[in-house]
């Protein structure tokens, strides 16, 4: 998806950042993509032949606000959320 929007607006994927609160994901970027069973193998390839594995960053699950619903945050709440709305504090350090 991020390849799609960023050829639409003209920009380079090289200076994407992508976040994975799974350490296990982070690891099979890092790997050889033959190795895994065909689904797996598929997903990782792709995004090694779109991304280097030096753009993805690891985020403690608890600070990752695309999982503020899977903790029971109401729509209501998510709305509200600063970390959702606007960028948590993480986003903006590297």
């Amino acid at each position: 998806m991020t390849e799609s929007i960023f050829r639409v607006l003209n920009i380079n994927l090289g200076q994407a950042v992508f976040w994975s609160n799974t350490t296990t994901v982070l690891w099979w970027i890092t790997g050889s993509s033959r190795s895994f069973k065909p689904f797996v193998a598929d997903r990782v390839g792709e995004i090694q032949n779109a991304t280097n594995s030096k753009q993805w960053q690891y985020v403690l699950m608890n600070k990752n606000p695309a999982d503020s619903v899977t903790r029971g945050l109401k729509l209501s709440e998510l709305v509200k959320s600063k970390e959702w709305c606007n960028r948590t504090n993480f986003l903006g350090q590297k």
